[in-house]
């Protein structure tokens, strides 16, 4: 990509020494934005090189993202205009080639970053951690094994069926990570995909997209987000190769009409059956996985865990509910423990007698209760071996979801593709997660007063919340807005007298709401990648209870308040990338 953008760039400086065509403002304009975008590029490419030799995993992996952003906006940018046509005709003199080279040279700096800190290359594959064999599958595994690398047999789709916790997906890893299998399909594509209950087809069909697209090494092109065209992308690039896709986690069929671009044909496999024969000989798809549980056997899984979570109590009678806490997160999803434990101190599950103690070194104490317990797992650890990143099994998300919902008053409905807020559900619950779902807005209509913690983070289409509404909402403590498309904020925000914990991560505001400075109990504020935040309020200052203030890659930030420094509890800051 960083290749292309640079040859577009030097046609603009051969053009820049031979025309004389006066540019119009909007030019300028559109070239202000791309230079704009370039800078952040560089400051980017510079964070690399100074801090990647000591940041730890959670840090690298948030410049990575930071990084895709910024090429994502170069690109979306660049699409507004024929980058090679504006050179051509508009270009007018040696300053503007002298600039083009300049963002050249930034862009160089930036794909030199990407490509030297640690990050995926394009021929690396996403694959699940190693895990060693499987005490007592050795035969089990051995089968599965030589099915997959046996050409002769002319394998199409193979099914995993077994109960939850039986240990389906840890022998599909092995399978997957395993020496023979990888070297059998060395020049193939091999894909894996998590598909859970209830999945989004079009998230699916992104994520299968950009697997195939790392492996052949091209740039994973999502058509302006229309899954049409992801499809028949994705058709395009697996007709003529030959593949091993594992669904894991496929319940009733649900990634049916995955590979189907539109109707029109088959890339040969929707999650069900496989189009093979003369076609595309020794295609190969492995991992169906249903459960279908009979539910004496259910309840007798489920009393059996309850036994685990009923013991936290003896611990801290706060346990239990860090537990069902992650309930309320989408079934597979990987969570960052400071984000969690954000949440917990949030909602008073953190607490201690003990002055001068750190409230994140006591939730990682209680992270670590419940890994000790197996009740969720390590997924990413720092250099010390301190978890990073946790994740929870299928069958203990379903035990959180059942607790919650039945015994603590919460609605849990997390990447359920939800069209519509769901006002009437709401009526009377405590805790309400609706995260990655499709409504637009919380209306006027909702009445919040029962509410101590509300999570809406990832809801793409989220542009309005009711400054009615949130003034209902007087019991709040938790409030998730993150990485909606909300741009402007009630001056409401102030009744929410109770609020400890508010993220508006990646939210695309340009100032807050004078009113947020009433809030004298809040003591989690995170502001990070709010690109067009301009300025914080004046009053910050009134924060007296603020400890955790994050404004990492606020890009238009160009001061700080006065008042800053009259945050007396203040214990974290940070700033990185402004």
């Amino acid at each position: 990509m960083f290749q292309r953008y640079r040859t577009h760039l030097k046609l603009g400086q051969t053009f820049s020494h031979e025309t004389q065509t006066l540019r119009p403002p909007a030019v300028n304009e559109w070239l202000k934005k791309l230079d704009s975008l370039v800078r952040q590029a560089a400051d980017v490419a510079e964070q690399c090189c100074i801090r990647l030799p000591t940041n730890n995993v959670i840090s690298r992996y948030r410049m990575s993202l930071r990084i895709r952003e910024i090429i994502a906006s170069v690109e979306e940018h660049l699409k507004q205009v024929a980058l090679i046509g504006i050179t051509t005709m508009l270009a007018s003199n040696e300053e503007l080639g002298r600039g083009l080279q300049r963002i050249e040279q930034k862009l160089d700096d930036l794909g030199t970053a990407a490509t030297s800190s640690n990050y995926p290359t394009a021929t690396q594959r996403f694959q699940p951690v190693n895990e060693p064999l499987i005490v007592g599958q050795d035969d089990v595994f051995s089968k599965l094994r030589e099915k997959l690398i046996d050409e002769g047999e002319g394998l199409t789709c193979l099914g995993v069926v077994a109960m939850g916790g039986a240990g389906k997906t840890l022998l599909l890893k092995t399978v997957f990570n395993s020496k023979e299998v990888q070297d059998s399909f060395k020049q193939d594509l091999v894909l894996w995909l998590t598909v859970s209950h209830n999945p989004s087809l079009s998230a699916l069909a992104r994520h299968l997209g950009r697997q195939i697209a790392l492996q052949i090494n091209q740039l994973f092109d999502e058509g302006g987000g229309q899954d049409d065209y992801v499809k028949r992308w994705i058709y395009e690039k697996m007709k003529s190769r030959r593949f091993l896709l594992f669904l894991d986690d496929d319940w009733e069929n649900s990634s049916d009409g995955l590979l189907e671009p539109g109707g029109v044909g088959r890339a040969g496999c929707n999650g069900r059956h496989l189009q093979t024969g003369s076609e595309r000989q020794g295609q190969k798809s492995f991992g169906k996985i249903r459960n279908k549980l009979n539910p004496d056997v259910e309840n007798k899984l489920y009393n059996r865990l309850r036994l685990s979570y009923d013991a936290l109590a003896r611990y801290n009678p706060h346990l239990q509910l860090c537990y069902l806490y992650i309930g309320a997160f989408k079934e597979d999803e990987f969570m960052y423990v400071e984000d969690l434990i954000n949440l917990w101190i949030g909602e008073g599950l953190v607490t201690t007698n003990r002055p001068g103690y750190d409230p994140l070194e006591i939730g990682r104490a209680q992270v670590n209760v419940l890994l000790d317990r197996c009740l969720i797992e390590g997924s990413v650890m720092d250099a010390d071996g301190q978890v990073m990143v946790c994740s929870m099994h299928d069958v203990l998300h379903d035990l959180a979801l059942q607790i919650a919902e039945l015994e603590e008053n919460c609605l849990y409905r997390a990447g359920k593709n939800l069209q519509l807020f769901p006002e009437n559900e709401c009526k009377g619950q405590s805790r309400i997660s609706l995260m990655e779902n499709n409504f637009a807005s919380v209306p006027d209509s909702f009445e919040g007063g029962q509410v101590l913690s509300m999570l809406l983070s990832e809801n793409k289409n989220l542009t309005i919340f009711s400054a009615r509404a949130m003034a209902t909402m007087t019991r709040v403590r938790v409030l998730d807005l993150g990485g909606t498309s909300i741009q402007e904020l009630p001056s409401s925000f102030g009744r929410m007298k109770q609020l400890v914990c508010l993220r508006l991560a990646r939210l695309p505001i340009n100032k807050l709401p004078e009113s947020i400075t009433e809030l004298n109990k809040l003591q989690i504020l995170d502001l990070s990648t709010c690109n067009q935040l301009e300025c914080l309020p004046s009053g910050i200052g009134k924060l007296v209870s603020l400890k955790y203030l994050d404004f990492c890659y606020c890009q238009r930030l160009q001061s700080l308040p006065s008042g800053i420094s009259r945050l007396l509890s203040l214990q974290y800051l940070r700033s990185e990338g402004c």
